[in-house]
C-alpha cells in the first residue's frame, strides 16, 4: 500500500486527489480538495496568465503539497490543462511551481487531456458507446466512445468562463442569445466531422457543470440517493434546467438548490452548451461521470500500459474487498453458489432477466459491514454498500445490491421501499427479497470458510424445492444452518424446502 496525489491544474479550478493504492491492482480515495482560482480569468492581451491569478496558484499548490507531505504521498502527478496549454507566459509559471516548490508540471495536450478523460469514464462506467464531454474552465474536450475504444476527439478552444462570457455578450446584443449561441456552437461544431456519428449515443458528461446539473435534477424530484456518479437524466430534464437558470438572474441563481455558489456566475455558458450538444447529436440520455481525467491518471498509473480494466464493475469491487480485508476465498465462493442457484431457480424467480450485477455486489460485499461491527453487521454492509463509491453499476442495482446484503442474515430486517420509489419498484422488492433468503442459505453452505459444498443442485416441484448438496466432506452442520432459513423461503417462494 502507498499513498499518491494528483494535483489537476485548470483554467476554473486547482484540484488535489489522495488515492491509497494497493495489490489488485485496486485504490481508495483518502482525500481530496480543491481551490476556485480562475487561471483562465483576467487574461492579458496576449493570453498572458493574471499575475495575481498565478501567484495564488503556486500558493495553492504549496499548500497541496503540504497536505500530500502530511499524508506521507511518494509521488505526486500534478498537470495543467488548457489556461496553462495556451499561455504564452506559460514557462513562467511553471518556473515558479519548480523553483519555490520543486514540483514538476506536466502541461498535457489536448488530446493527452481528452484520452485521460476516456480513461477515468470507462473504467468507472459500464458504456460500449458514448459521447464524452469534459467543459473545464478555458476549453471543453469531446471524445467518441464505440465498444470501449477512443476513436476520435476534439479540444475546443471555449470553457465555462469563456463560454459564459460569450453568452453574455450575446445577451447584450441581441437581448435573447439562445439562437445567436446556438449558431456560434453549431458552427464550431459543424468543423468536427466525426461528431454526427455520436447520433444517438448517450451524452456522457464531466466537470462541476455536469455534476451541478445533476445534483440540481436530484433536489428537484427529491431523489434519495446522494450520488453523482453515473446518475442519469434526459435532455428533457437538462432542458428544464437550462430554461430555470437562462430566466434566473446571478443572485437568483446563486438560490438555485443543487447549484455550487462558486460556479453560478460561470454556469450558464456551460449548461447552454451542454444542451446545444445533446440537441446536435440528437441525445436523449444523459450520464454524469464523477471520474475525468485525475481518475484517468490513477488508472493509467495502475494498469500500464493495457490502460482498461477488463470490467468496470469487477475493479471497483475489487477494491472494496481490498479495502475492506474481507475473506476472498469465501465471499467468491459464496457468489458462485448464489449465481448458480439463481439460473436454477429462474423459473420461480420475480424476473425475466439475469440480475448479474446485483448477485455479484451483494454476495462479494455481503461481510463488509463487519468493518463496523460484526453484530448486525449486515445492517452495516447496506449503509457500506451504497457509500462506497462502487462503480460500473446503476443506481439501482446498487441499492439493489445493499438491500440484499441487509436480508442475508436476519430475515426480520425492514426491506421498505417508500423511501426509493423513484428508483424500485414491487417488483424490485420481489426479486430482493428472493435474493436475501438465496444469499442466506449459499452463506450458511459455507459458515466454515472452508468451500466444502462445491455444488448445489435443484429440482422444483409445484410444492417444494429440494437442493441437493455435492462436497468434500459431511456437510450436516452446513444443512443444518441453511435449513433456518426454510420458513422464510417458503414465506418468499410459496414453496417448501429442503436440502440433503
Amino acid at each position: 500500500m502507498k499513498n499518491i496525489g494528483v494535483i489537476d491544474i485548470g483554467s476554473n479550478s486547482v484540484r488535489l486527489i489522495v488515492v491509497q493504492v494497493g495489490p489488485g491492482p485496486s485504490f481508495q480515495i483518502i482525500d481530496t480538495i480543491k481551490n476556485s482560482v480562475r487561471l483562465g480569468q483576467d487574461l492579458g492581451q496576449d493570453n498572458d496568465l493574471n499575475a495575481i491569478r498565478v501567484r495564488t496558484a503556486v500558493d495553492t499548490l504549496r499548500y497541496f503539497k503540504g497536505m500530500c507531505s502530511a499524508y506521507g504521498v511518494e509521488l505526486i502527478m500534478a498537470v495543467a490543462t488548457a489556461a496553462v496549454r495556451r499561455a504564452p507566459n506559460r514557462e513562467q509559471f511553471l518556473s515558479l511551481a519548480m523553483g519555490e516548490l520543486d514540483l514538476d508540471v506536466r502541461v498535457l495536450s489536448g488530446e493527452e487531456e481528452a484520452f485521460y478523460d476516456y480513461l477515468g469514464v470507462v473504467n468507472s462506467i459500464d458504456v460500449d458507446d458514448g459521447l464524452i464531454m469534459d467543459i473545464g474552465g478555458s476549453s471543453t474536450e469531446l471524445v467518441l466512445v464505440k465498444d470501449r475504444n477512443f476513436l476520435e476527439y476534439a479540444s475546443i478552444p471555449f470553457g465555462s468562463i469563456n463560454l459564459t462570457e460569450q453568452y453574455s455578450a450575446l445577451a447584450v446584443k441581441y437581448g435573447r442569445p439562445g439562437g445567436p449561441f446556438r449558431d456560434f456552437l453549431w458552427k464550431i461544431f459543424n468543423n468536427i466531422p466525426w461528431l454526427t456519428r455520436a447520433a444517438g449515443y448517450p451524452l456522457i458528461g464531466i466537470g462541476g457543470a455536469m455534476r451541478n446539473i445533476g445534483k440540481i435534477d436530484r433536489k428537484k424530484i427529491g431523489y434519495p440517493l446522494d450520488i453523482a456518479h453515473n446518475y442519469r437524466l434526459t435532455n428533457l430534464d437538462l432542458s428544464a434546467i437550462y430554461h430555470t437558470v437562462n430566466n434566473t438572474n446571478l443572485s437568483q441563481g446563486k438560490r438555485i438548490k443543487g447549484l455550487s455558489k462558486d460556479r453560478a456566475d460561470i454556469f450558464i455558458g456551460a449548461v447552454a452548451a451542454i444542451k446545444l450538444t445533446a440537441d446536435y447529436c440528437r441525445t436523449q440520455d444523459l450520464y454524469v461521470s464523477g471520474s475525468g481525467l485525475r481518475e484517468g491518471l490513477i488508472y493509467e498509473y495502475l494498469l500500464g500500459a493495457d490502460n482498461l480494466a477488463d470490467n468496470p464493475l469487477d475493479f471497483s469491487l475489487n477494491s472494496a474487498l481490498t479495502r475492506f480485508g474481507l475473506h476472498k476465498e469465501h465471499a467468491f465462493h459464496v457468489w458462485r453458489l448464489l449465481d448458480g442457484l439463481f439460473k436454477q431457480l429462474a423459473p420461480i424467480c420475480k424476473t425475466e432477466s439475469h440480475p448479474h450485477k446485483v448477485i455479484r455486489t451483494a454476495a462479494l460485499l455481503h461481510d463488509a459491514g463487519t468493518n463496523i461491527s460484526y453484530y448486525d453487521h449486515h445492517r452495516h454492509s447496506f449503509y457500506l454498500i451504497l457509500n462506497s463509491n462502487i462503480q460500473g453499476i446503476s443506481h439501482k442495482e446498487l441499492l439493489m445490491s445493499a438491500f440484499v446484503a441487509a436480508l442475508y442474515r436476519r430475515d426480520d430486517v425492514r426491506v421498505n421501499a417508500n423511501g426509493y420509489s423513484l428508483i424500485l419498484n414491487d417488483a424490485d422488492m420481489a426479486l430482493i427479497r428472493q435474493l436475501g433468503v438465496l444469499l442466506k442459505i449459499c452463506e450458511s453452505l459455507d459458515r466454515g470458510l472452508q468451500c466444502n459444498v462445491k455444488e448445489v443442485r435443484c429440482e422444483i416441484d409445484q410444492e417444494r424445492v429440494v437442493m441437493k448438496l455435492a462436497a468434500r466432506d459431511d456437510a450436516q452442520l452446513e444443512i443444518e444452518e441453511a435449513m433456518d432459513s426454510c420458513a422464510v423461503f417458503e414465506r418468499v417462494f410459496g414453496k417448501k424446502l429442503l436440502i440433503i
